[in-house]
């Protein structure tokens, strides 16, 4: 036990186990990649879904002279869902 009481290998474990936390997060979060290709144009689809959205509710803003439908057609459709109270959207328009 005084082995570990060192100050240097309780650094050094600290050090492994970090790297091992990190490689085993890399390996779980690649292993879906080939999942994210898009079927119609073989590209991957991007991760970051949001930017997309927030500019299909610009440019919905826009074509709508700053007003937004009650529902969004495109986002479940079937549960009319309303569009989003971010602020992004709107500032994005307004620049």
């Amino acid at each position: 036990m005084d082995f570990f009481k060192s100050k240097k290998v309780q650094n050094i474990l600290l050090v492994v186990l970090l790297l091992l936390t990190i490689f085993v997060g890399a390996y779980i979060r690649v292993q879906n990649l080939p999942n994210l290709i898009d079927p119609t144009t073989g590209d991957y689809t991007p991760l970051a879904l949001d930017p997309y959205y927030f500019l299909r509710v610009s440019e919905t803003l826009i074509s709508n002279d700053g007003k937004l439908p009650e529902t969004d057609v495109m986002r479940y459709p079937s549960i009319n869902a309303t569009w989003t109270s971010e602020l992004i959207p709107h500032s994005t328009a307004l620049i």
